[in-house]
C-alpha cells in the first residue's frame, strides 16, 4: 500500500456511502476506536464492527487499520452512524510500526501527510460527503501503540486542538480516553 493508504481508506468509506448494495461485512476485519471529546458538539465517538466495503455509512459502524511499511506508518479509520443520513468519521495516523508513543504534530493532516502523527475527526458528515457539522484536528497530544503485528494494532491517544464548523467558525477541541484495537487490512484486501 502506498503512503496514500489512509486517504484510500477514507475515500473507500465515503464511496461506500454511495453504494446501492446491502451491508455485507468483510469477516475478520473487526475493530474498535473510541474517545470522549469536548468542542465540536461534544460527546463520545464509539465505532466498532467489521470493516464494510459495500455498506451504507449512515447505518454501519466499523474501524479498521492499515500498516504501511514503506512509510513506517500505522493508519486507522473509523465510522460511526449519527443518523440515517449522517455519520462521524475519524482518521488517525502514527509514524511508527512498533510499540511506543509518538507526539501529535501541529498542522498534521493524516488525510494528506505521511511524515507526522495526527488525528482528524469529522462530526455529522452527510452520507453524500458534501457537508459536515464539525471538522476537528488535534494539534498537541500523543498516540501510543501498545501492541502491533502484521494483522492487528492496539493503542491509546489523547490531545487538544481545534474544531471548525462548516462555516469556518473555530472552537477548542479536546479528545480524552482514546483507544483503538483494529484488524489491519492490506492493499490487496481492498475490494475492487
Amino acid at each position: 500500500m502506498t503512503h496514500r493508504g489512509i486517504a484510500l481508506l477514507a475515500a473507500l468509506a465515503f464511496a461506500s456511502g454511495c453504494s446501492d448494495s446491502t451491508t455485507e461485512p468483510i469477516v475478520g476485519f473487526d475493530g474498535a476506536l473510541s474517545f470522549t471529546y469536548t468542542g465540536g458538539g461534544g460527546g463520545t465517538h464509539n465505532a466498532s464492527g467489521d470493516f464494510t466495503s459495500q455498506g451504507q455509512l449512515g447505518t454501519s459502524s466499523w474501524a479498521v487499520g492499515t500498516r504501511q511499511e514503506a512509510d513506517g506508518l500505522l493508519g486507522v479509520v473509523s465510522v460511526q452512524p449519527r443518523s440515517s443520513t449522517t455519520h462521524d468519521f475519524t482518521i488517525l495516523a502514527v509514524t511508527r510500526l512498533t510499540p511506543g508513543s509518538s507526539g501529535v504534530g501541529a498542522g498534521c493532516d493524516p488525510d494528506v501527510d505521511v511524515d507526522c502523527t495526527g488525528i482528524v475527526f469529522y462530526r455529522g458528515v452527510s452520507n453524500s460527503g458534501f457537508t459536515y457539522d464539525f471538522f476537528c484536528v488535534l494539534t498537541t497530544g500523543s498516540v501510543a501503540i501498545s501492541s502491533i503485528s502484521t494483522t492487528r494494532a492496539q493503542g491509546t491517544f489523547s490531545g487538544t486542538g481545534f474544531c471548525y464548523d462548516f462555516d469556518g467558525e473555530e472552537q477548542p477541541f479536546t479528545a480524552t480516553n482514546g483507544t483503538f484495537n483494529v484488524a489491519l487490512i492490506s492493499d490487496t484486501q481492498f475490494p475492487g
